[in-house]
């Protein structure tokens, strides 16, 4: 075993008792612990995330899990808090909500926790991430309101090549065969199916949220019929080296708007120009007239 794998493990076992994490975690929740430590405390517990109504959902975290990691020590503010907070309100109106890209699952938990009437699909690829995801969904025993795919989702149905990034769970998983951004990784071949393809048997999408690693173009491409058809809210990530000019011109030819997610909440924009700085990459796209409630 490599010194860096032994620390690793050495720390895991350190981090694994509730005494220890516990009072450490009333510290980081105020504050008191530098993000540079708390972002490298491995965590393996299942625990509850508060929801800004007051509501609940768990999340069962693993020693590799970044998302589960953030979670357990600043709770929602710590993952994407200008994108959770808007995606937030538009779920607790949506009756179906598509999650492509669902990696471990915080968005399907948020989506089904904001609205018990709602159902949600998410789809991800990637096998070992699958199972986080799944173990998700029977955590919070919302099997009967979530449908589980394991699919990447594109512009056509089919088989193809999936690049999966090296480590126990990935987060840039995507179908470009080089991998996202050159990252080392290896090949495997996944199911590929498309919004329209899923969406026909189940009546009108009203949510969708896209983080597929520059591909959201083509997950587009695949929901014309829904685009058209149902106009839901999209919540996209649009990345500097990203289609985002592609995705800018597929949502305005069906009447979009563009409101560029930030800390001081969704600032309306003509169109889509990525971050530099990557911190703020997402994006909500609409076509209702009244937004108020999401935008305030």
């Amino acid at each position: 075993m490599s010194p860096r794998a032994l620390a690793r493990s050495v720390l895991r076992a350190m981090m694994r008792p509730a005494v220890v994490r516990t009072p450490l975690r009333g510290l980081t929740t105020a504050g008191l612990v530098p993000p540079g430590l708390w972002k490298r405390l491995p965590v393996e517990a299942t625990f509850p995330v508060s929801l800004p109504d007051g509501g609940t959902f768990q999340y069962v975290a693993v020693p590799s899990d970044d998302i589960g990691r953030a979670l357990y020590w600043r709770g929602l503010s710590a993952w994407e808090p200008e994108t959770v907070r808007v995606y937030y309100r538009l779920a607790r109106r949506s009756a179906l909500t598509f999650d492509v890209g669902a990696n471990t699952g915080l968005f399907a938990l948020i989506a089904c926790a904001a609205n018990p009437q709602g159902h949600v699909v998410a789809f991800e690829p990637v096998p070992q991430v699958f199972a986080r995801l799944q173990a998700q969904i029977r955590a919070n025993q919302m099997e009967h309101r979530c449908t589980l795919r394991q699919e990447a989702v594109a512009a056509q149905s089919g088989i193809t090549q999936f690049h999966v990034p090296d480590g126990e769970i990935p987060k840039s998983g995507s179908l470009n065969t080089h991998g996202f951004r050159g990252i080392h990784g290896a090949l495997i071949e996944v199911p590929v199916t498309t919004i329209d393809t899923v969406a026909g048997s189940m009546g009108p999408v009203e949510l969708i949220k896209i983080d597929v690693e520059g591909f959201e173009d083509q997950a587009l491409e695949g929901a014309r019929t829904v685009l058209s058809r149902y106009h839901p809210d999209i919540v996209v990530e649009c990345n500097p080296d990203g289609p985002y000019r592609a995705v800018d011109r597929i949502l305005s030819e069906y009447g979009y708007r563009f409101y560029h997610l930030r800390a001081s909440g969704p600032e309306p924009v003509s169109r889509i120009c990525p971050d530099e700085t990557q911190q703020y990459r997402n994006y909500l796209c609409s076509t209702r007239m009244d937004l108020t409630e999401v935008l305030a």
